[in-house]
């Protein structure tokens, strides 16, 4: 379909949504989540001493924050959808790079915890900044990183959105697709 607006493709759709959403965020959810359940049986583990890695994520998300509140003043929204998008590759590079897989299966649970904790804050803090784009789906992954139905809460990015606002201890739900891929 081609207009003066521009060109729309159900195929480009498709792809794109996918790519972005199926592979990129559903998949860091999913595996996540499921880690986490696995080794903590859901329980968000005390995040120990940061390393380089860490501090990377941690320093991403943050520009991340400040990167989209700037692009959504200017209605620059393309702009702020992909410097999330950049984080969330961040994250499942975090995951490729720590391996939590090989943590646990080497004992190494300090280290584990740490990844785990990161990937959880990470995800809870690429969901608010989804949220004014995709609201029902961003409160069931939401809903999945704190353990209750969040559909009916006010979420105020100003108040919820500091890094390490999730507390060791903290419970989070299964994992359950919230985008399934498009055949």
């Amino acid at each position: 379909f081609r207009s003066q607006d521009g060109d729309f493709s159900f195929t480009a759709l498709k792809q794109r949504y996918n790519s972005e959403l199926a592979n990129d965020v559903g998949n860091l959810l999913n595996r996540s989540l499921a880690m986490l359940n696995k080794y903590r049986d859901g329980v968000l583990p005390e995040p120990g001493e940061l390393n380089d890695s860490d501090r990377a994520l941690i320093a991403d998300v943050q520009a991340m924050q400040v990167d989209v509140a700037e692009a959504l003043d200017r209605q620059a929204f393309h702009l702020a959808i992909e410097r999330i998008s950049v984080v969330v590759r961040h994250g499942n590079r975090y995951v490729e790079d720590n391996a939590p897989w090989a943590l646990a299966k080497q004992g190494d649970d300090e280290r584990l915890n740490i990844v785990l904790y990161h990937l959880v804050e990470t995800l809870r803090l690429v969901a608010m900044q989804l949220l004014p784009f995709m609201p029902t789906k961003m409160n069931l992954m939401l809903s999945q990183i704190n353990n209750q139905d969040m559909s009916d809460e006010r979420l105020s990015y100003a108040e919820q959105g500091g890094w390490g606002l999730l507390k060791a201890g903290h419970q989070c739900a299964k994992p359950s697709p919230i985008f399934p891929r498009m055949e």
